[in-house]
């Protein structure tokens, strides 16, 4: 069977962010699978140029240049979720656990399996094909870590697994520099400059071709904090290497002493993080910038510009998260609809800058007579709505009657500007549309009964029809 899907769904992850770190993993493994070809090529040729890339760099290990082929492939191969996937994934993984444990079981002399023997004639003297002793250590950790992958129920291994690959990386990169600096061999990780790049980068890949993974998360979520790991992790693990390499050359070409060394060090050290705290401020502050102005358009979205009230569309949203909370918690909330009577009458008579001023003051009257948690929104025209959260049809008449008489008690310009009200409590069965058509047939029986009054849906037929 293939491995399982990995296409994150969750809200808080940026697929675009999700298709780069895969898009990073796989460009990794075809640079790995040319050069390690290219490498073994030169091995079985004898040829230490085409072993070196044609640039003259100290040629990888044979078994090593053999190791770095499996990773490669095994890492395109997992990359599409094929039914031959995780088949390849064991195969690739059992196969690199061999190469390393076969290579280590050379180093302490228990078989002769001639890698020692297979020697490449290079400018820096004759290399033997066998990998180093901590190469070997490394790639056992590498074909864990493959297996891991294997076993997606088991993330936190391959996570804990890929920080240890990670810190081998680190540390072959940093000795490398040390060594290049002294122009003496280290004991630690000896890795020629190819295989130490190959390991970081791969390293790095293999927790790129599936970043949903705790371990990658963060680097992959939407917001702030993804944002920051994407530009900030990979200098944070590569700045502590570059220093290392710029200290040795500093302390080998220029001759300084110690504890000009200690002083430089702290400067370089303290600057770099001055300059990273510096760069999170600034990100941060225009960040919060972009999210307001993103608050600023969503307001104005859900805003009727005229009366400063929530829009048709902002309270369809709350209505449908309201009528979903009464099923889910059974949690009464009820319906008030408003028109304004003989609107229309107003604005031919006063004309439609007066009717504005009407709209403008309804909007200030609405909105400072309801409670926090209740809505009021124009739904369109001269019709208004209101949302009473957590109450029962009681409540919401005696809100209803009290809005009424703020209306007789308002001082309008021209002339006295009523308004009719029909209520209406969720039932079980409502969903958005059949409450507003329960409150819009109380409305159109405020209308018929004379206007300027408050009806209860309950009192009226199912059949009644809308005010016009």
């Amino acid at each position: 069977m293939p491995l399982p899907p990995h296409d994150p769904t969750p809200a808080d992850i940026d697929p675009g962010a999700v298709r780069a770190f895969r898009t990073y993993a796989m460009l990794v493994a075809w640079i790995t699978l040319v050069i390690g070809l290219l490498t073994l090529l030169g091995w079985l040729l004898d040829s230490v140029v085409l072993a070196g890339l044609f640039v003259g760099l100290p040629p990888m290990h044979g078994i090593t240049a053999c190791a770095f082929l499996v990773v490669a492939v095994t890492l395109l191969a997992i990359r599409h979720d094929r039914r031959w996937s995780v088949p390849l994934c064991l195969f690739g993984a059992l196969a690199l656990g061999g190469l390393a444990v076969a290579n280590l079981a050379e180093h302490f002399g228990l078989v002769d399996l001639g890698f020692a023997r297979w020697v490449l004639a290079s400018h820096h003297g004759p290399l033997s094909a066998r990998m180093p002793l901590m190469s070997g250590f490394v790639f056992v950790l590498f074909s864990l870590r493959t297996l891991a992958f294997c076993r997606p129920g088991q993330a936190w291994i391959g996570d804990a697994l890929a920080v240890l690959l990670l810190g081998a990386s680190m540390v072959a990169l940093a000795t490398l520099g040390v060594t290049v600096a002294k122009g003496e061999p280290s004991t630690l990780i000896p890795a020629t400059p190819i295989a130490a790049v190959l390991l970081f980068t791969n390293s790095l890949a293999w927790i790129a071709i599936r970043p949903e993974t705790p371990l990658g998360r963060i680097s992959v979520a939407r917001g702030i904090g993804g944002s920051f790991a994407r530009r900030l992790l990979l200098p944070a693990l590569l700045l502590p290497m570059v220093y290392a390499w710029l200290l040795q050359w500093t302390r080998a070409y220029l001759g300084i002493d110690d504890v000009a060394l200690i002083a430089l060090s702290a400067v370089v050290t303290g600057g770099s993080v001055a300059s990273l705290v510096w760069y999170v401020a600034a990100s941060s502050e225009r960040a919060e910038q972009q999210q307001a102005q993103v608050r600023r358009l969503t307001d104005v979205a859900r805003t009727d510009a005229l009366t400063g009230l929530p829009n048709r569309r902002s309270f369809d949203e709350t209505l449908a998260r309201l009528v979903q909370r009464r099923r889910e918690n059974d949690r009464n909330f009820c319906l008030l609809m408003l028109d304004l009577d003989h609107f229309k009458r107003y604005n031919d008579s006063f004309g439609h800058p007066a009717g504005d001023v009407v709209l403008r003051r309804v909007g200030a009257l609405l909105r400072h007579g309801l409670r926090p948690d209740d809505l009021a929104a124009r739904y369109g025209g001269e019709e208004f709505v209101v949302l009473l959260a957590d109450s029962a049809e009681p409540v919401a008449l005696q809100t209803a009657e009290r809005i009424r008489h703020a209306f007789l008690a308002e001082d309008w310009p021209h002339r006295p500007v009523t308004v009719s009200i029909g209520v209406a409590q969720v039932r079980a069965e409502d969903d958005a549309q059949s409450l507003v058509a329960r409150a819009d047939a109380a409305l159109y029986a405020a209308k018929q009964q004379g206007r300027n009054r408050v009806v209860s849906a309950d009192q009226q037929p199912a059949t009644a029809q809308s005010a016009s």
